[in-house]
């Protein structure tokens, strides 16, 4: 038997958020998760890979425009961060 090389690769993402910019529009898609857990095992030389992927909730949102200002915003978390629209008052 010929031993094998196994490496275990696991992340948690407690509050994240992925932004996705229009190339010639002023708004862009966020995909906000809030909760998830993803784990996997490569093991060397194995043709097959498991992958497990746990999501608590999730967003995705459409931001009509991205150049408004979030000034105010520090506490602010998760999805009511990006729905908050122009809170300056411009």
């Amino acid at each position: 038997m010929i031993p094998s090389e196994r490496t275990s690769i696991v992340l948690k993402i407690m509050d994240g958020s992925i932004r996705a910019y229009a190339p010639t529009k002023l708004g862009a898609i966020v995909l906000y998760v809030g909760d998830a857990d993803f784990s996997t095992d490569i093991t060397g030389n194995s043709p097959e890979s498991a992958v497990a992927l746990d999501v608590r909730y999730s967003s995705l949102l459409a931001i009509d425009d991205v150049n408004n200002d979030h000034i105010g915003l520090q506490g602010a978390r998760g999805v009511s961060y990006w729905k908050v629209g122009n809170i300056t008052g411009k």
